[in-house]
């Protein structure tokens, strides 16, 4: 069910650690949206404070590379280039 999710791209279950690595694409989903899934299907997660922390540290870097991501986006949306050429159809006139 997780491998039908959008945006996820590996999932991968370590059955001696008991740990799951899900490599996913953040443009698609999020952190919160897997927990959901995965909530979905019954699957224990550990409610230590450690784990609590590190779940934390993952939304507050998810936050960040959205906006970074988003500042990028908006960034190209700019042209120097259509400045230079109003400027210069305005200097013409």
């Amino acid at each position: 069910m997780l491998q039908k999710t959008p945006g996820i791209i590996s999932a991968k279950l370590d059955e001696d650690k008991g740990k799951l690595y899900v490599v996913y694409d953040l443009e698609q989903t999020s952190f919160d949206d897997i927990e959901i899934v995965l909530d979905k299907i019954g699957c224990p997660r550990d409610n230590t404070f450690w784990e609590r922390l590190r779940e934390s540290f993952i939304r507050f870097a998810e936050e960040n590379e959205r906006s970074h991501l988003e500042a990028h986006v908006n960034s190209f949306e700019y042209s120097p280039m259509g400045t230079i050429e109003e400027k210069h159809d305005t200097d013409i006139d």
